[in-house]
């Protein structure tokens, strides 16, 4: 009898593990593709049975808005012309200000939800413009079906566990536990009790920094908080107030840098987690945010700021009703509080119920005259009204307030705009950008400068068109926003090469930075759609080269694109960019009027009926 070394015994245990993932990742292909067939098989059938064929559409703001304007809804139109023997339902999934990472987090839930036959994606803006730079993965591992296989566990495992810890998987179960508020206390009596344990420098400072906050004088309360944070890091309460003070500059980033920073001093400290909660809303990362909140529940809060956050998210996801019986919680523990009164207007007026909006406005003012918000949304009610006059005054009241809400900024130079003096709107817009600019906040720069670039397009003022754009390169060469809005300059005055030499200048900018991360999660999207044996159809945004996104799906050839390049630059250069487009946030194209969205929609469509149908439509 042969005797066996252990060296041999270490290569058969070795040889038998790689040949059963070899076996196992033989057998995932195999029935991979059984089931991709199968599931292809049973949507012509349905298709034939019930006549009835289902899209989700998926993707930010691009796709989220215009309502019956938008190109989902365009899209389901045109299909159901083209096709008459099968009902095409449209489903518009898009989510205002999404990352990625929130669009591959809300599929599952969403296939579950609706049963597509088809998804139909647009995606990725949001992390290009305001994306950081992620950690590279081994590419290779992303083309074994073991590794999708265990990732797909993983996220399987995530879900099972949240909807165990009540933390649901479904955007119809949104809800958190009641809580038992035994003692209430408002948010302004919790600062002065819990100041108490610092010095009395400290406490001097806390309390002026607090009073400027209520007056909402951000910038001098910064100034002193971050004074307090000078004579001791490690006061909680000047990295809370500086979280907030952040978060209304629009710094989101710091925002939640400081929120963590009180997190790790005090992993009990339940306004840490209700400002990243904020944070998290403002990004649409809605789950995120409902973690947050939670755990503050779980910390049992005993103030009506926890109340807010959770109305000001549900208003956010659409669920207003249930954001209403939050705010009015609010309001049982403090009658005072201004900001519930200013999400209960917004509520109210995205009912259109007016009179309840005056009200609830008119009180929030009344307990802080100084809250800018408010004014934005006294301002909005007017706009409703068809008082423009008094919408204008509002709005200027909530700038001069807060030059930092640059919303305000938008309503003050669309009313200007819309009564023809150009000028005003332009001074408006130039002053907002010098604040953007001397803050150093990327973010709120191609905002702002988004409006800015706009406006001299509509005025067809070209030249400051250029300039714009070319300051901002001179500030950062590596602005990619700035490089394509100088490429779409070049492009609308006929100079093809200096155009092209700014979009790929944008195009090497991006794929520096943001390549891997992109090609990540459409992966996880790929995966997804895969694992229910549906189609994937890829959208590149209008203007753009296809290029790019290709190479974001190499890993999948069975993926289907639709290119936006040729037909808006042919029709932007034609007709002009403000038949297409109500902005330029992006810098070379921006959120789609109603033909934009045609246009798109007539894109998809001939792709669609092209690879899915066996049919073509006249473009």
């Amino acid at each position: 009898m042969t005797h066996t070394t252990g060296k041999q015994k270490i290569f058969l245990i070795i040889f038998g593990i790689v040949l059963f993932f070899l076996l196992l990742e033989v057998g995932l292909r195999f029935g991979g593709f059984l089931f991709s067939w199968m599931q292809e098989y049973r949507n012509k059938t349905s298709i034939q049975k019930y006549g009835e064929y289902r899209i989700l559409c998926i993707g930010e703001s691009t796709t989220a808005m215009g309502g019956e304007d938008s190109y989902p809804s365009q899209l389901e139109e045109i299909l159901n012309k083209a096709l008459p023997g099968i009902a095409v339902s449209v489903v518009n999934e898009g989510v205002g200000s999404a990352s990625m990472q929130v669009l591959v987090g809300r599929l599952e839930d969403n296939i579950q939800t609706y049963k597509p036959h088809l998804i139909v994606t647009m995606a990725g803006i949001n992390d290009i413009m305001y994306g950081n730079r992620s950690f590279l993965r081994p590419a290779f591992l992303h083309h074994f079906h073991i590794i999708k296989l265990i990732q797909l566990l993983k996220l399987h495992s995530i879900q099972k566990f949240q909807l165990l810890q009540g933390g649901g998987g479904s955007t119809r179960s949104f809800a958190l536990p009641q809580r038992n508020v035994q003692l209430p206390q408002t948010l302004e009596e919790l600062f002065q009790e819990q100041i108490k344990k610092y010095s009395p420098e400290e406490q001097q400072l806390l309390r002026e920094g607090r009073q400027l906050w209520n007056e909402r004088r951000i910038d001098a309360a910064r100034e002193l908080f971050e004074k307090v944070q000078a004579v001791n890091p490690k006061n909680e309460w000047a990295l809370l107030m500086l979280g907030f003070c952040s978060f209304e500059m629009n710094d989101n980033l710091s925002a939640k840098k400081f929120f963590s920073n009180v997190r790790t001093l005090n992993p009990k400290n339940d306004l840490a987690y209700l400002g990243l909660g904020f944070c998290f809303v403002k990004e649409a990362d809605f789950y995120a945010a409902k973690r947050m909140f939670q755990k503050a529940v779980a910390l049992q809060p005993q103030h009506e700021l926890f109340d807010i956050a959770w109305g000001y998210c549900l208003s956010k996801k659409g669920q207003i009703q249930e954001a209403e019986k939050a705010l009015y919680r609010a309001l049982t523990i403090n009658p005072r509080s201004s900001m519930a009164y200013v999400l209960l207007s917004s509520c109210y007026r995205s009912r259109n119920k007016f009179v309840q909006c005056e009200s609830m406005v008119k009180k929030a003012l009344a307990f802080n005259p100084r809250s800018d918000r408010a004014y934005v949304e006294f301002g909005l009610y007017y706009c409703k009204m068809g008082d423009f006059d008094r919408a204008l005054e509002m709005f200027k009241k909530a700038y001069t307030l807060n030059p930092y809400n640059q919303f305000s900024v938008r309503c003050i130079g669309d009313c200007y705009q819309a009564s023809g003096n150009s000028k005003a709107a332009e001074k408006t817009f130039k002053e907002a950008l010098t604040i953007a600019n001397d803050s150093m906040q990327k973010a709120e720069r191609q905002r702002v400068g988004g409006m800015m670039a706009f406006f001299y397009i509509a005025q067809e003022q070209y030249s400051e068109f250029r300039q714009l754009y070319e300051d901002q390169i001179n500030k950062d060469p590596y602005n990619s926003w700035a490089h394509r809005g100088l490429g779409l300059y070049y492009y609308l005055m006929e100079d093809e090469t200096t155009a092209q030499t700014s979009f790929q200048r944008a195009e090497q900018v991006e794929s520096t930075l943001f390549d891997s991360r992109l090609s990540r999660y459409y992966r996880q999207l790929n995966d997804i759609a895969k694992k229910h044996g549906i189609p994937l159809v890829c959208v590149q945004y209008p203007v753009r080269n296809i290029k790019p996104l290709k190479q974001f799906c190499s890993f999948d050839d069975t993926i289907v694109f639709v290119d936006n390049e040729l037909t808006f630059k042919t029709s932007v250069r034609n007709e002009g960019y403000t038949e297409y487009f109500t902005d330029s946030f992006a810098g070379d194209f921006g959120h789609c009027t109603r033909k934009g969205n045609r246009l798109l929609a007539k894109n998809i469509a001939q792709v669609l009926l092209r690879e899915y149908f066996g049919q073509n439509i006249q473009q």
